[in-house]
């Protein structure tokens, strides 16, 4: 089981200090693997007993077997592009976009299409999505599914309409949320009143190790690159059309049709504006 995997199960059980020791481990898993216990709790401000510890909470005999895991994952992707950068400053179009393609191959090590697959499955099994988190992020994931033909609410992160959206959530329905950084006071309520209702919970998140009021039945974690001040929508975004993809594959009769009627529906109405 991968490291982002093992993360995930453990998501609910992990401290502060492990949770910011899970950051490094995620984030800088290419230098990691060089790092000895003690240079890894320098790092995230943690004593290097709290590495040990969250190794062996995450199932591993101590850290040399966890930095192996690592540098088993990190022999799958070729990211030595990375040296050319390193003398390069950080505000370069250069040294972004090396960045960015650094979290996107991220996302091939730490997310396997099974676990994407199961949470395709889980959308098109949905009576309802119920899509929160940043505007940008939810508008874009709720266009991709309605287009598949799957029943999307688009929640606002505050405001009267919040509430007034969630009347109607309940069983059969799926909470989908994107936590970037650490989750707004909010999200903890929503998390445990869609849970009351009975709807499952998804997390999207770039916080290894992230604290929920729940136990979510889909979490995953997609790191955004390694400036955790400047955290670009890249890869949630990228993540969004993958999700899209892996439904249509799922259920191509369905989303076939919902697109075939979608075009037939733009060539009865027009284009916007015309007459």
């Amino acid at each position: 089981m991968a490291l982002q995997d093992r993360l995930s199960l453990e998501a609910g059980n992990l401290t502060p200090a492990e949770r910011r020791t899970a950051t490094v481990l995620l984030q800088d898993s290419k230098d990691v693997v060089f790092l000895s216990a003690t240079e890894v709790a320098a790092r995230a401000n943690v004593h290097e007993s709290t590495v040990i510890r969250l190794a062996q909470k995450l199932g591993y005999d101590g850290f040399a077997a966890l930095r192996g895991d690592l540098r088993e994952q990190a022999q799958r992707v070729d990211v030595s592009a990375r040296a050319r950068f390193r003398d390069r400053k950080g505000y370069q179009l250069a040294k972004l976009v090396e960045d960015e393609a650094q979290a996107l191959l991220g996302m091939v090590e730490t997310i396997d299409q099974d676990r994407l697959d199961a949470l395709a499955q889980t959308l098109i099994d949905a009576r309802r999505i119920y899509v929160y988190g940043a505007p940008i992020l939810v508008a874009s994931l709720e266009k991709r599914l309605r287009r598949l033909g799957l029943d999307v609410v688009d929640l606002p992160s505050e405001g009267r309409d919040l509430p007034e959206k969630l009347l109607s959530l309940g069983k059969g329905d799926v909470f989908f949320a994107f936590v970037l950084r650490e989750p707004n006071p909010a999200l903890a309520k929503l998390a445990k009143h869609a849970e009351l209702q009975g709807a499952d919970v998804v997390v999207i998140s770039d916080v290894p190790g992230v604290s929920l009021s729940v136990v979510p039945k889909h979490l995953i974690i997609a790191l955004r690159g390694a400036d955790s001040t400047f955290g670009t929508m890249t890869v949630p975004i990228v993540f969004g059309y993958a999700l899209e993809l892996s439904i249509y594959h799922l259920s191509q009769d369905k989303a076939a049709d919902a697109l075939n009627r979608l075009g037939s529906l733009a060539s009865i109405l027009g284009k916007p504006g015309s007459r």
